[in-house]
């Protein structure tokens, strides 16, 4: 991701910061796609996890010149309520996937020897894959849209 985060910086002075957070928009909602053809584990990890999450990192760094070209002089407030924003949304995404996945708030009934590590019934743990293709979804719909709305001033 620090490869990523750096390269953004990098590549946004020559192409564009524009161009960067579209294209990491389009990878991001394009990749995960590509899972439901292969079934191997690694490639279920490079396209729902590595290409996904370097595509959002990509665009942080743009992200930031963008809004920061429109709030120069209040950079501080700026940056707070972009930080605030993502931990809002990571709070509601959260309590959306554990709704979706266990809206009846059941606890796990699969026991094993590790009173820690407890499982949830298969009626449960299918809804998994599901619910974080929605997820992605969403997340991939807002960030697609906002990519196409973001300006550079």
């Amino acid at each position: 991701m620090t490869i990523c985060l750096i390269l953004s910086a990098k590549i946004g002075n020559k192409i564009g910061h524009v161009k960067i957070i579209k294209i990491s928009a389009f990878i991001f909602i394009v990749a995960p796609l590509f899972s439901f053809f292969s079934f191997h584990f690694v490639m279920f990890t490079i396209f729902n996890l590595i290409l996904p999450c370097s595509a959002f990192a990509m665009a942080l760094v743009p992200l930031f010149t963008c809004m920061y070209s429109y709030y120069s002089e209040n950079k501080s407030v700026a940056t707070a309520m972009s930080i605030g924003s993502f931990s809002i949304g990571a709070i509601v995404w959260n309590i959306a996937i554990t709704l979706s996945i266990n809206p009846d708030n059941i606890i796990p009934e699969i026991r094993t020897e590790d009173p820690n590590l407890n499982f949830f019934m298969k009626d449960i743990a299918d809804k998994v894959p599901k619910s974080m293709n929605y997820a992605y979804l969403g997340s991939g719909i807002l960030f697609l849209v906002g990519s196409l709305l973001i300006n550079y001033n």
